[in-house]
C-alpha cells in the first residue's frame, strides 16, 4: 500500500493512497498420487489419449445420482470413487486480486473543508482448474433392470453396471480453459466539515459508486 501526502499550499492538501492485495486458495496433490496410469484400468488407448496426462482415479458414480455425498445414505446408499471434481485431485490455481487506487483533494475555504475523491478498485478471481479432465462415468440400472418396467433405483443396479463396466450415456471428459473473473467499480464523492461555530461542526457528504457487471 501506498499513501502519499502533498501539501500544495496552506489551503490545499492532495492525497494519493493505493493497495494491492494478492491471496491465493490453491490445492495442490503431493507427487505421490500423480502415479495412477489410467490404462491400468481397463480404458482404451485411445481413451487414456483423451485424459491429457490425468493420473488420478476418475469419478465413477455406482448409483448415478447427480451429487455424491461424503457418506452413503437412504438417497444415496453408495460411495463414489474419485473426487467430486477432478481438478481436487490433480489441483488447482486460484489467486484473487483486490487493487484500489484512491486520489483525493482536500480544501479549506473559510469555515469549510471540502474533501474531493475518486474511488478505483478491480476485484479479480483467477482459476486454473482441469474440472473432471479424468472424466465423469455414472453407473446406473439402464443394463442392469430385470425388465424395461422393473422397479428403478434398486440398490445394487449401479454396482453391477460398475462391475459389467457399461457406464451410462451421460458420461463426458471434461476440457476447461482457464477462467478469470473481474469486477471493476468507480466511485465519486465530495464532503464538508462546516464549522458552524466553535461548539458544532456540521459533516454533509455525497458519494456515488458505479459498479460495472463482471
Amino acid at each position: 500500500a501506498l499513501g502519499p501526502t502533498a501539501v500544495l499550499d496552506p489551503t490545499l492538501i492532495f492525497d494519493l493512497r493505493a493497495s494491492y492485495l494478492r491471496f491465493n486458495d490453491d490445492q495442490t496433490p503431493s507427487e505421490s498420487s500423480q502415479t495412477l496410469n489410467l490404462a491400468d484400468l481397463g480404458f482404451s488407448a485411445t481413451t487414456v489419449d483423451l485424459f491429457r496426462g490425468y493420473s488420478h482415479i476418475p469419478m465413477f458414480n455406482l448409483d448415478g445420482n447427480a451429487v455424491c455425498p461424503a457418506f452413503p445414505n437412504t438417497t444415496n446408499p453408495v460411495f463414489c470413487l474419485g473426487g467430486n471434481q477432478n481438478g481436487f485431485n490433480s489441483g488447482r490455481l486460484q489467486p484473487f486480486y483486490n487493487l484500489q487506487i484512491v486520489p483525493t483533494v482536500t480544501k479549506t475555504m473559510g469555515s469549510h473543508t471540502f474533501r474531493v475523491g475518486y474511488d478505483w478498485r478491480s476485484l479479480r478471481q483467477n482459476e486454473v482448474n482441469e474440472g473432471f479432465k479424468g472424466g465423469q462415468f455414472p453407473f446406473v440400472n439402464t443394463y442392469t433392470r430385470a425388465t424395461s418396467n422393473a422397479p428403478a433405483n434398486v440398490y445394487g443396479q449401479g454396482r453391477a453396471a460398475f462391475l459389467l463396466g457399461i457406464p451410462s450415456n451421460s458420461t463426458f471428459i471434461e476440457t476447461r480453459t482457464t477462467q478469470s473473473y473481474e469486477v471493476v467499480s468507480h466511485g465519486f464523492f465530495i464532503h464538508d466539515d462546516w464549522g458552524v461555530n466553535s461548539k458544532l461542526t456540521v459533516n454533509v457528504g455525497l458519494r456515488y459508486d458505479l459498479e460495472l457487471g463482471m
